[in-house]
């Protein structure tokens, strides 16, 4: 798949988001990370007449560069398309975005690229209001939130139809133990005077923590880094507490792993989710697999799309994503935990 599509713009300071076009990282790692990283967009279209209509997807990936920076999302999907589709006799019923990871910076870039009509004070309100910071770099998180806000095209009508929905929250996935284990101890590292890798080659979520998890975010409403990172249990469950990796290998579902032929240690891990919808497009984030090529939360909530589950409107995938989410780790057969283990 390819990249490409659209505009909007990023003034910290303005009221009027509609205004504002989005620039991208100055610095040479974060521009690394997002011509690096894809983004997933999908197109549904609804066909024929109601309670006999077909329901089709439209799939594309492209760089984190492409859809906040270069072409965006519409152009993007303009070209892949069939002419069939795109038509205004065949409307579209909604667009998903998908970010690979919990990124202030890119969740808010892709905002003013596609003018989601939030208004700037209620996006304020949200960064501000609901972030929870610590001093270690997993205490960086949010609350849990589910929230109807006022969608700024329907503020002179007193419309109710496409009211915005926001949903943020921790949810319980899993990744294997050398992954994560790596991960920490480069942002272990990264916390020193100097960033000094252990290894020649670090892994692409390694350099995308270089890059975002000690910015100073210049010109932002925030000063604490954007990237919203992979948690243990016990981080999750004391964010104050630095180093909890004796602790982490002590997991239950790690032991079950160990005993059984999976072909790496697994842990369970808190990740974190946000989800924004005005009823035409869906806004999501949170984050792949370390493990690159492993089957992660995008892969198992748009395999539930393609298996033909009920899906045709924005509401009805914000639905799925958030129920794909929390079902996640019940999916996999780790959680079969013998007595023995336990």
């Amino acid at each position: 798949m390819n990249p490409k599509a659209e505009i909007s713009v990023i003034s910290p300071h303005s009221n009027a988001p509609q205004n504002i076009v989005p620039n991208p990282p100055t610095s040479p790692d974060a521009l690394s990370i997002v011509h690096d990283f894809e983004a997933s967009i999908v197109d549904c279209y609804r066909e024929g007449p109601e309670g006999r209509e077909k329901v089709t997807f439209v799939r594309r990936s492209a760089s984190v560069f492409d859809v906040l920076y270069g072409l965006g999302p519409s152009a993007l999907m303009d070209s892949v398309t069939p002419k069939t589709l795109a038509t205004t006799s065949t409307p579209r019923a909604f667009r998903w975005i998908h970010l690979p990871t919990v990124n202030l910076e890119w969740i808010e870039d892709l905002m003013y690229k596609i003018q989601f009509p939030v208004e700037q004070a209620v996006l304020d309100n949200v960064w501000k209001s609901y972030q929870l910071r610590g001093s270690t770099p997993h205490s960086y998180s949010f609350d849990p939130l589910c929230q109807i806000l006022p969608n700024r095209s329907n503020a002179s009508s007193g419309e109710d139809s496409n009211k915005i929905i926001l949903v943020q929250m921790p949810f319980l996935s899993y990744e294997t133990s050398e992954s994560l284990l790596r991960m920490t101890r480069a942002i272990r590292t990264l916390q020193g005077p100097e960033w000094a890798p252990i290894r020649p080659e670090i892994s692409q979520h390694e350099r995308l923590a270089k890059a975002y998890m000690s910015a100073s975010n210049p010109g932002r409403r925030w000063s604490d880094p954007p990237l919203r990172i992979q948690r243990t249990l016990d981080q999750f469950f004391d964010p104050t507490e630095e180093d909890t990796e004796y602790k982490d290998q002590d997991q239950l579902i790690m032991r079950a792993s160990a005993q059984k032929d999976y072909p790496m240690a697994t842990l369970a891990v808190v990740d974190q989710m946000v989800l924004w919808t005005d009823g035409i497009s869906v806004i999501s984030s949170f984050p792949q697999r370390l493990q690159q090529g492993d089957f992660d939360t995008f892969s198992f909530i748009n395999a539930s799309l393609t298996q033909g589950l009920p899906c045709k409107s924005a509401h009805d995938l914000a639905a799925l994503i958030t129920a794909g989410c929390t079902d996640l780790l019940n999916s996999f057969r780790i959680c079969n935990i013998s007595d023995h283990v336990i």
